[in-house]
């Protein structure tokens, strides 16, 4: 105890003597414990207002040492906007352990309320401000792994406060994050983490645990919880095979690991425009896990959809009882100058893809038969020299995939307002219609293939491997797209069986 009071003297700034008499415990907002670890919150109430959120964290000397030198260190962090609402802290001893309590003010609605009560272009603005604060944390190596809506509050000035800094520490701690992970709640908690709850001290290494992954996941589940949206992940444990790369593992198997969403976020959604981006945002939070700077970009995106959707005239109804959407949307179409700027775009993207993959593959086949070469040995050749070379191509092809793939979401964004366009108007159509919209389909098609290559790693993959096959032959797209649009302007003169609209 002794060792602690100095440890804690040392680091002193804003400690109580004792506990604020302006201040009372009120209703318990959560409690988790395990083994002699609990962790508690409450509300504080001042002059019969809720103000303050206490929470209180008991364990051994170390243990409590471990959570109060992490936290100190950021209490202070302008990223956090901390310093502004921090009230103090302060220590009760007991006889083989210490509680530490800490005091935050609060300002404005938790999260939780804003999921109650605000518009959907609040919510945004909220989530867009939140991973502003996470991406600037993230580009100094630190994460919030368990993000919960009562701990995150808007002030009236428009101000996002993580009003708890519980789960946040710097990437070289990701053991501390471990050592305390039976307390976290599970809602916001990405599948890796409750894994470790789940196999606590049978796992003989964390070190693959990426922190990054574990804080966006929470932070898409949180997104999720803004609009009343429930993800239940679960996993079944008899199957669950832990490797060094549990991330890769969990999301790779089927067997492993099964996200939900209940109810869909179609029918949680009112704005036709939000439900598109968001679902897309969603993936970028819960299967990609792509870092902050990227899901604030997608977040940017919406804010831009929801002011075109000023513009665009459409309706839609949902009816989930009988999983029936029914759409009346006003005559709009692609029009042609329309369909040949998305023609041009596509094409011009094709080539630049073709460029990446070919230039830098033809290197890697340069490289292999110079090493060939200098070998005439052909027990080298196969034992030493393949292995060199597979793993020479496979870490090439990585890094051009994701080049591709970042290439083509940054293309994607140029063009995003006509390749929604053409989307929802093709997709508006029914399945049986003998009304066949050349324009809107020829575009819808453009959107899935951004969307994909931008998205699925998978998709880059496969085009990566039809290139090499083709010998690097860049097809002339802009001809054969051409030659389509003339195909389907002879049917529409023709007698053929179904109409087809050009505009």
């Amino acid at each position: 105890m002794d060792t602690f009071r100095r440890l804690i003297s040392e680091r002193t700034n804003k400690e109580l003597s004792g506990f604020p008499d302006s201040i009372t415990y009120g209703d318990l907002i959560s409690i988790n414990t395990f083994e002699e670890l609990e962790l508690s919150y409450f509300k504080g109430i001042q002059e019969s207002t809720f103000r303050f959120i206490i929470r209180k964290f008991v364990g051994p000397p170390k243990a409590t040492y471990d959570v109060f030198a992490e936290e100190i260190d950021l209490l202070y962090d302008d990223n956090l906007s901390y310093s502004e609402f921090f009230y103090g802290y302060l220590f009760e001893y007991h006889e083989v352990t210490i509680e530490y309590i800490l005091i935050t003010k609060i300002s404005g609605e938790s999260f939780r309320e804003l999921a109650n009560n605000k518009q959907e272009s609040v919510k945004i603005e909220a989530l867009k401000k939140l991973a502003q604060i996470l991406l600037e944390l993230q580009q100094k190596v630190i994460f919030n792994v368990c993000l919960n809506q009562d701990l995150i509050y808007i002030t009236e000035k428009g101000i996002v406060l993580i009003v708890d800094l519980f789960w946040t520490r710097r990437y070289e701690q990701v053991r501390s994050i471990i050592d305390v992970i039976q307390l976290a709640n599970d809602e916001f908690l990405a599948p890796e983490l409750r894994f470790l709850k789940k196999n606590y001290g049978n796992i003989l290494t964390v070190d693959e645990i990426s922190l990054l992954s574990a804080s966006i996941f929470s932070f898409g589940l949180l997104g999720l919880s803004l609009f009343r949206i429930n993800a239940s992940i679960n996993l079944i444990e008899d199957s669950m095979i832990f490797n060094q790369d549990i991330l890769k593992s969990l999301l790779e198997s089927q067997e492993v690991l099964e996200i939900s969403y209940n109810p869909s976020i179609k029918v949680s959604i009112k704005n036709r425009q939000l439900k598109n981006i968001l679902s897309l945002c969603l993936e970028i939070f819960l299967k990609y896990r792509n870092d902050y700077g990227i899901i604030s970009h997608y977040l940017n995106t919406i804010k831009f959809q929801q002011e075109k959707e000023l513009e665009i005239k459409s309706k839609i109804h949902i009816k989930t009882e009988e999983n029936i959407i029914a759409k009346n949307i006003t005559e709009e179409n692609i029009t042609d100058d329309e369909l040949n700027k998305a023609c041009i775009h596509f094409t011009e993207t094709m080539k630049v893809i073709h460029s990446i993959y070919g230039e830098n593959i033809k290197k890697v086949k340069i490289i292999s038969s110079k090493m060939y070469r200098k070998s005439k040995e052909p027990e080298i050749t196969n034992h030493i020299l393949l292995p060199q070379i597979e793993d020479s191509c496979e870490e090439v092809k990585t890094i051009l995939v994701e080049r591709v793939r970042n290439y083509v979401s940054s293309r994607r964004n140029e063009i995003l307002e006509i390749l929604q366009k053409g989307h929802d108007l093709f997709h508006a159509s029914k399945c049986d219609s003998e009304e066949i919209k050349f324009n809107e389909g020829l575009v819808s098609f453009f959107y899935a293939f951004y969307k994909d290559m931008s998205n699925t790693p998978g998709c880059a993959e496969e085009l990566f491997n039809i290139i090499i096959e083709e010998n690097y032959l860049v097809p002339d797209y802009a001809t054969s797209l051409n030659a389509l649009k003339s195909y389907f302007a002879l049917l529409l003169k023709s007698n053929t069986k179904f109409q087809i609209i050009k505009k």
